[in-house]
């Protein structure tokens, strides 16, 4: 722009623009939140009516829909009504009432429901009377009944640190003030942010356990994605009683009618009404305007129906077909390799003659939290003698490991000799082995005996490990799913190759679906089960810095 060919008048009202802009810029940087906006659904077929906002992306981006009532919305050009989530809504639903005491959005992949729920805490760590909460409200046609004025203390949990690291506090990170205070952010263990004015948010993981969730009063609480631990859950009730706040679930619901949400939303199920304390709101991904929706279903063509369900619309489905669902073996399976010695090491048992018996070695990359089942032994009639044998060979040193029957005095002398580090034998440094001890080593709980038998006679001490299907479920499906770099959190060594089968080939018992009893063998994967659950009720599964 020549300056030179403008009026004293033109140059005036110019330079009162770039200052506004300059102030609003400045505004956007300090208080985000005031500036953010939530999603509102658009028209498929209308154009967007800035041709800045369909530059921007490489996809159709249309005319903003009018919401009308309920998932009713009207396009204002062509004047279609269709059936469409809407952000906006669903946070209107979420703070819509003073009585509300847990609030659900369940979305599907790429909803933005996680974002949903950044704004909320945000909103109550600030308080309904501060300027850059109101802007927010405004702005987005919300009508607050629920944020308390004044700041707030606000609970984030993700399932672990790592993914509170990785995805939760980012997005928080999006809309806090820009002199907000963060201690611990960048690491893997819990971490507060201090906001300007007094509010705090404090960044938790369920895998902490319930101890943890002991302590002041907060005035809300949001689990990022669904909680494994009902004591947790329990807990944050307690906490939030002072204030009367709600609980927030912002969640895609890939492990069909849990506990959890049969407790809060069963009634749904029956063809019942919430009570009046609990809400449910829905977001579609594909209703997401700012994401491609047809890279979105390509993404999801390779998923059975109920999976595609849950991923796409974020709705509860019942568990059917195969077992896990989520199982992939382009990413679950790897191959097999010899783990750092520095990994800690874990091991399962699941006692069997006619049915097989299971033995199962695991080793924790804690880098990333990656539990890798490295190493089987599966056999089928089999005295627990030899089954004993089989586990101290693969442990121990090939070099002196005695050629005496496991059992033996002979070979009971190896075992203290090898104890002591008394052992001649350059190989292994006379420790008589070449691998890590594992920690704990887990077994079926009723395999009492055999257990006793292990221990007296062949120095195997175990520990019982938790029976409980659906926790013991839940910590395995919480490491299989693919988290937001990619990657699931626990793999198997391709030479495993009975635990694959079984994976790959259990199926839910229709008659007992209820009660998550399966069809085919499960022996090996009965293993898997109790050392996921084994490793996060003992909190070794939290990752630590390199």
């Amino acid at each position: 722009m020549d300056l030179g060919s403008l009026e004293p008048h033109q140059i005036e009202v110019l330079r009162r623009a770039t200052r506004a802009k300059t102030e609003l810029d400045r505004l956007a940087h300090e208080w985000p939140l005031a500036f953010a906006r939530l999603w509102a659904p658009e028209c498929r077929t209308c154009p967007h009516p800035s041709r800045v906002v369909r530059a921007a992306f490489k996809w159709h981006r249309g005319m903003p829909l009018v919401h009308l009532d309920g998932m009713r919305h009207e396009c204002p050009s062509c004047g279609e009504i269709t059936l469409r989530t809407n952000q906006q809504v669903a946070a209107q639903t979420m703070i819509g009432s003073s009585v509300i005491r847990a609030a659900f959005a369940l979305g599907g992949n790429r909803s933005s429901k996680s974002e949903l729920g950044a704004h909320l805490d945000v909103a109550f760590a600030l308080g309904s009377d501060h300027p850059a909460v109101r802007r927010w409200l405004e702005a987005n046609d919300l009508d607050n009944h629920l944020i308390q004025p004044g700041p707030g203390r606000v609970w984030v949990s993700s399932l672990t640190f790592p993914d509170a690291r990785e995805y939760v506090r980012p997005k928080l990170d999006k809309y806090m003030p820009s002199a907000t205070r963060r201690r611990s952010w960048g690491a893997d263990n819990q971490a507060e942010a201090r906001l300007p004015g007094g509010g705090t948010i404090v960044s938790k993981a369920v895998r902490q356990g319930q101890g943890a969730y002991q302590g002041k009063a907060i005035h809300a609480a949001r689990f990022d994605e669904e909680p494994r631990d009902p004591a947790v859950v329990q807990e944050c009730d307690f906490r939030l009683t002072d204030h009367r706040g709600p609980k927030f679930f912002t969640m895609s619901p890939l492990h069909g009618w849990t506990p959890l949400l049969v407790e809060y939303l069963g009634h749904m199920r029956e063809g019942k009404a919430l009570p009046s304390d609990t809400v449910m709101v829905s977001l579609v991904s594909t209703d997401n305007v700012y994401i491609d929706p047809d890279e979105m279903l390509r993404k999801l063509a390779r998923y059975s129906e109920s999976v595609r369900r849950a991923r796409l619309l974020g709705e509860i489905t019942a568990l059917e077909g195969r077992v896990h669902e989520e199982w992939d073996r382009a990413v679950h399976v790897v191959p097999a390799f010899d783990p750092p010695q520095d990994w800690p090491r874990f091991a399962g048992m699941d006692f069997g003659f006619r049915n097989p018996f299971a033995h199962l070695w695991f080793a924790l990359d804690q880098r990333d939290d990656v539990l890798h089942v490295y190493r089987e032994h599966y056999q089928r009639e089999t005295l627990i003698r030899e089954h004993a044998e089989a586990i101290w060979s693969a442990e121990c040193c090939p070099s002196c490991y005695p050629d005496d029957a496991a059992g033996s005095d002979g070979w009971w002398s190896w075992v203290i000799a090898a104890g002591k580090g008394d052992l001649m034998c350059d190989t292994c440094g006379g420790t008589g082995r070449t691998e890590p001890e594992p920690i704990e080593r887990w077994a079926d709980p009723e395999g009492l005996s055999d257990r006793q038998t292990l221990a007296r006679d062949y120095g195997l001490v175990t520990r019982a490990a938790v029976k409980s299907r659906r926790v013991s479920f839940d910590a395995l499906s919480a490491r299989l799913q693919i988290d937001g770099s990619g990657k699931p959190h626990v793999v198997i060594h391709d030479n495993c190759t009975e635990t694959i089968r079984e994976f790959e080939g259990l199926t839910w018992d229709d008659a007992r679906q209820a009660e998550m009893e399966t069809k085919g063998d499960d022996h090996a994967h009965d293993v898997v089960r109790y050392v996921c659950l084994g490793i996060a009720q003992a909190g070794y599964g939290e990752a630590v810095p390199e």
